[in-house]
């Protein structure tokens, strides 16, 4: 499966992987922020919001799970 844009993840309460790549983030060091690729998280999406999605930032990219070995 190939990553896609966050607008277009699934609504419908399945669960699938999302990532946020290459984004700006503050740091309290001297010299502002960095950009930052954040790891894989495996979320659904409900009442607006990415659930268990653990950064204030929004994810950039989704992906779909494999199937499941029983449903291969």
């Amino acid at each position: 499966m190939k990553w896609q844009p966050i607008e277009t993840a699934p609504k419908d309460g399945r669960m699938f992987v999302v990532q946020a790549f290459n984004v700006e983030t503050a740091l309290s060091a001297p010299g502002g922020g960095h950009r930052y690729t954040t790891d894989p998280w495996c979320v659904w999406y409900s009442e607006g919001e990415f659930v268990r999605w653990p950064h204030t930032f929004p994810p950039t990219h989704w992906v779909l799970l494999p199937p499941s070995p029983s449903e291969e």
